[in-house]
């Protein structure tokens, strides 16, 4: 019998007690719900099992008929149709060139020089291709690249634009944009900080733009493949005029969709962009998408065959397959994170490392993760789900990069700090100097992310403070205007914790610049080593070796704290059968470009 199914009838007791109680109610249970050590998983080396590479386990028992597995069909793709999708909440910004801006009109309508290989049933592995870049080449010294965009990269039939090709000064004002408006600017342009390689782009001609470095920088590539928010999206040349197009308030970019129509809080209505430089792509036509703010309301529409794929809650997937036996429900290609997480404040008590490990230590993980992933229910009905602990990088990331927090011999001696230990945590706040407990904020975004990390943010706060050893305060602050420049990209120039989220599945030596280098977009605390180990990691071509100091900065994390995750497990997609290539090409981002229609299938037969 395997690991998993071992503690399945411990988290089915955990779950059913979980699924009763209110938010912050629900801290108190898993508080009390939970006692004793859990087993640990068999022990892996670094990066080699299904679970520290971020795939789905695939281990016995045998898989069960609720289940779909994932198939690559792109050799039968049907081209046209109009795929009926969702959006959950209006659009609050559409700037593609900032962290906060929204990934949903980014991740449709814009391109990179160059973007990530996408996995194929299994995550992707590190590799770039070019996105509107033809060809590229790195000088001898690589103190520059040279990028050749391709003849078929082209933008929507929009005004300004019409239809016309890319070129080289689009590239240019791009990235002479980026300096100027995005909040990760300091982690590309020299200009802006001494760690950050960027110096100026220059166009050589229409189709030829070069790119000089600082100094040798290895995720070079991978930087302007850095397709998620804030990375190098390519804008017209329009933009040096906001009167002509201003990209914060209209989307106008070179990917696989266009914006249409959009009527707030009622739909947007996306085409298929014609310039979009990978041919064939996008499968689909059109993309009309209803604003269902309220998750009632977005299930209500999938279970009619009104939308066809919708992000149903793990608790409703089975019922759903069951009220409903043609939806389908397939396992994604890798684990996915919550996008939860915490940034101590560089002012108050949690620049002591001590109050950190406490403050993760109330964490129940076990039971938080059951509850948000339905782990038991799913391992119940013979679903293969994994578990990770997450430490300096995201499960989804690249193969064998990560280290799997949740097990002793990937991540060390530290994996202790990820442990559900009351006793050892109130040591630590003792030790601290604060005997009668810490009294923080608890920073947060208002609106929240969605409902589900709202949630997840109101059960930790309950965990945290029914421990008795912390008394942690929310504090909302309005998500656009205060959060995100003060808060999330403010260098954590504050008191307490703040509350956010983290899903930047890129290069890992640049996330770990964008999260814990003095530069990065998005830093909190840091220290001497961390900054050294970035470092020798971004002057470092040798993958092995650059993996290999991955690895050491992941295990030290563990110690340290200053950026603590939730973690992560395997995640289900439920659609249905019209909608073809669902899970199967896995990367940074979902653009919806390769999935197709078969009109034969429900609901639309």
């Amino acid at each position: 019998m395997n690991y998993w199914h071992r503690v399945a009838n411990r988290r089915l007791t955990r779950r059913r007690s979980l699924a009763s109680m209110g938010s912050l109610g629900l801290g108190a249970v898993l508080l009390a719900a939970c006692g004793g050590e859990d087993e640990k998983p068999p022990a892996t080396s670094p990066g080699s099992t299904a679970e520290s590479n971020g795939q789905a386990a695939t281990q016995e028992p045998q898989v069960s008929s609720l289940l779909t597995p994932g198939k690559d069909e792109s050799a039968q793709a049907l081209k046209g149709g109009v795929f009926k999708h969702f959006e959950d909440a209006d659009f609050f910004t559409f700037e593609p060139q900032s962290i906060g801006g929204n990934a949903a009109t980014t991740f449709r309508a814009y391109s990179g020089l160059l973007k990530e290989v996408e996995g194929v049933l299994g995550p992707p592995q590190g590799e770039v291709e070019g996105d509107v870049a033809e060809s590229w080449e790195m000088a001898p010294d690589r103190l520059s690249v040279t990028f050749k965009i391709k003849e078929n990269a082209g933008w929507p039939p929009l005004a300004p634009v019409n239809g016309r090709t890319v070129d080289a000064e689009d590239i240019v004002v791009t990235l002479q944009r980026h300096s100027e408006v995005s909040n990760r600017r300091f982690e590309f342009f020299n200009s802006f900080s001494p760690a950050a390689p960027i110096t100026s782009a220059t166009a050589i001609d229409s189709k030829t733009v070069r790119v000089d470095l600082a100094f040798p920088f290895a995720p070079t590539l991978s930087m302007f493949g850095l397709n998620f928010l804030g990375g190098l999206w390519i804008v017209p040349k329009e933009s040096t005029d906001p009167a002509v197009h201003d990209p914060s308030r209209s989307v106008l970019g070179t990917g696989p969709w266009y914006m249409d129509e959009y009527e707030p809080s009622v739909r947007s209505v996306w085409k298929a962009n014609p310039g979009y430089p990978h041919e064939g792509l996008p499968y689909m036509d059109t993309m009309e998408a209803p604003i269902l703010g309220e998750y009632a309301a977005g299930l209500a529409q999938f279970r009619t065959g009104a939308i066809y794929q919708y992000d149903v809650n793990a608790e409703d997937l089975l019922p759903t397959k069951r009220d409903i036996p043609d939806i389908q429900i397939t396992p994604t290609p890798v684990m996915t994170s919550i996008l939860w997480h915490v940034i101590p404040g560089r002012q108050g008590p949690f620049v002591d490392e001590r109050l950190r490990q406490a403050y993760v230590m109330t964490w129940d993980r076990e039971a938080i993760l059951d509850a948000f992933y339905n782990i038991s229910a799913f391992e119940a009905e013979g679903f293969p789900v994994g578990t990770a602990y997450e430490s300096g990088i995201q499960a989804n990331h690249w193969q064998s990069w990560f280290l799997n927090a949740r097990d002793e011999s990937e991540i060390g001696p530290n994996a202790k700090y990820f442990q559900f230990d009351l006793a050892e945590a109130k040591r630590l706040v003792e030790a601290a100097g604060f005997p009668e407990g810490v009294s923080f904020k608890i920073h947060h975004p208002q609106p929240g992310i969605n409902a589900l990390w709202q949630r997840m943010n109101e059960v930790v706060a309950g965990q945290v403070n029914n421990s008795g050893l912390f008394k942690g305060e929310f504090a909302p602050h309005d998500r656009v205007v205060e959060f995100i420049p003060k808060y999330q990209g403010g260098k954590a120039e504050f008191d307490g914790l703040a509350h956010y989220y983290a899903n930047q599945p890129m290069d890992p030596t640049q996330y770990l610049f964008t999260y814990y280098h003095p530069s990065g977009g998005q830093v909190g605390l840091t220290d001497d080593k961390m900054t050294d180990l970035i470092e020798k990691s971004i002057a470092e071509f040798d993958i092995e070796k650059r993996k290999e100091l991955t690895w050491e900065f992941q295990r030290y994390e563990a110690e340290k704290q200053v950026f603590p995750r939730m973690g992560a497990a395997t995640t289900f997609t439920a659609y249905w059968p019209a909608m073809r290539n669902i899970n199967v090409y896995a990367q940074a981002y979902q653009n919806y470009a390769r999935w197709f229609l078969d009109p034969s299938k429900p609901p639309i037969a």
